[in-house]
């Protein structure tokens, strides 16, 4: 995997979105974890956490837009998304105890909802790819069976 470092342009849009989507999953992870406000959290991966990768060589920088786009918006909008994730999970589970899944599908979901730009099969792929970074079980079909539901809801099909 390539490493990231904000503010400098390296490594293929596609690339540098790729990385804005897990840094969001961590940032929306700590967010819920510290209940902590988005905007300190998407400030504090900005300029710390993603930015100590800056002393490293062979660096790839991610999408700060779309980083400070979905950290945000999953700040603002948490409790609709929570509902529109908690409607796509068939098995009837809560994700209460399962914060690090609670942040990827939200925050899948809120590019889903709200970043119309993007083809629905580059989101939840790249959410996927997230998952597959975090869990080595059936959490990835899970993301991807319940972000394809998700997209059927909320996108014109």
């Amino acid at each position: 995997m390539e490493k990231i470092v904000p503010g400098k342009k390296s490594g293929s849009k596609i690339v540098r979105r790729s990385a804005a989507r897990l840094f969001a999953v961590q940032a929306v992870y700590q967010m819920i974890s510290n209940e902590e406000p988005s905007e300190s959290v998407a400030r504090d991966f900005l300029t710390r956490r993603a930015g100590e990768r800056q002393k490293e060589d062979g660096l790839t920088s991610l999408d700060e837009d779309l980083f400070v786009m979905v950290v945000g918006g999953v700040g603002e909008r948490r409790t609709d998304l929570e509902v529109i994730v908690s409607g796509a999970r068939t098995d009837g589970k809560a994700l209460k105890n399962e914060t690090l899944l609670q942040s990827l599908l939200l925050c899948g979901a809120f590019e889903l909802v709200a970043n119309s730009e993007t083809d629905v099969p580059v989101i939840i792929s790249d959410y996927v790819n997230v998952a597959h970074a975090f869990f080595d079980r059936n959490e990835p079909k899970l993301v991807n069976a319940m972000l394809d539901s998700i997209a059927k809801n909320v996108r014109d099909a």
